[in-house]
């Protein structure tokens, strides 16, 4: 089994968004249904990250699940702090 971190702007009202993975990929339609259903215990269990967006360049989405930073960097630092929490707390999974 292959695990990977997610994260979600959201679409949806501004504060709401998907509880888990499992939601975000069922209502995204990423995956097949009959792989969704076998993945749905493991992919309940993972919450989505807050993303990075920038209004600038995807200009009919408005993010609200989303991190704040300085400039771009700090962001991508963030995103890399995400990616090794993940790996420390799902290594063995």
């Amino acid at each position: 089994m292959c695990l990977w971190p997610s994260w979600k702007t959201s679409s949806l009202p501004a504060g709401h968004f998907e509880d888990n993975v499992y939601e975000s990929a069922a209502h995204a339609g990423v995956l097949d249904k009959d792989l969704l259903a076998q993945l749905k215990p493991q992919l309940e269990t993972i919450k989505p990250l807050p993303a990075v967006f920038d209004q600038y360049y995807v200009k009919r989405l408005h993010g609200t699940h989303v991190k704040k930073g300085k400039n771009k960097r700090d962001l991508a630092e963030q995103v890399r702090a995400d990616i090794q929490a993940f790996k420390k707390t799902w290594t063995g999974w």
